[in-house]
């Protein structure tokens, strides 16, 4: 195979998401939640001050307002970064959310809409001995309770299903770019191992 410029990033870039998908993913969360908070505030902070400015001119308030809100140019900056680190915040949490309502959403589109997984969920319940009593207990709800159940083990797992999937784009792409593509299921697992054996080392390191 020839190595050019592109082939180089596209190694990069699978090694990244191969061995450290899962700090990549929270750092560019973290970066998303800031962004987002810093464009917020400080374009809130901006829109409040002319807001009182005006307000001033037009007799409506006192100076002494304006002696509460700051306006020196590094005021605006301040308020963005305040904001910026409530977003980080609260990236995680919406994050969170978002995973359970998704997965609780496919669930309840699945079960309800999708007759040939709906019959085929019905005959291993049954092969179970836990439909009849599901049907006797819940009725017609027991979906909506599974759906329920299936948004919580992705919210709970939602760390492992980062890092599977990072590792498996990662192996993906290294092995697109060295064109073996037989490498692709072993680098999933050293990726998936990489990621989750490390991070217990670490944190014993930080510790002692």
């Amino acid at each position: 195979m020839e190595f050019t410029p592109d082939t180089y990033i596209r190694l990069a870039l699978g090694l990244g998401l191969f061995a450290f998908g899962w700090t990549l993913f929270r750092f560019g969360l973290h970066a998303a939640g800031f962004i987002l908070g810093y464009v917020f505030g400080t374009s809130a902070y901006e829109l409040l001050v002319a807001w009182l400015i005006r307000l001033h001119e037009m007799d409506v308030i006192g100076e002494k307002w304006l002696e509460f809100i700051p306006q020196h140019p590094y005021a605006t900056f301040f308020a963005g970064c305040v904001f910026g680190i409530v977003g980080v915040l609260l990236a995680k949490k919406m994050y969170q959310v978002m995973i359970f309502l998704g997965a609780t959403a496919g669930a309840l589109f699945v079960l309800y809409t999708d007759e040939n997984q709906k019959a085929l969920l019905d005959r291993l319940l049954d092969w179970l001995g836990v439909l009849v009593p599901l049907n006797n207990t819940l009725g017609q709800a027991w979906p909506a309770v599974l759906a329920l159940l299936i948004g919580l083990l992705f919210l709970l797992f939602q760390k492992k299903l980062i890092i599977l999937l990072t590792a498996c784009m990662g192996a993906y792409i290294l092995s697109d770019a060295i064109q073996i593509p037989i490498l692709f299921l072993p680098l999933c697992f050293i990726g998936f191992l990489l990621q989750t054996v490390k991070r217990p080392k670490q944190k014993k390191e930080a510790e002692e």
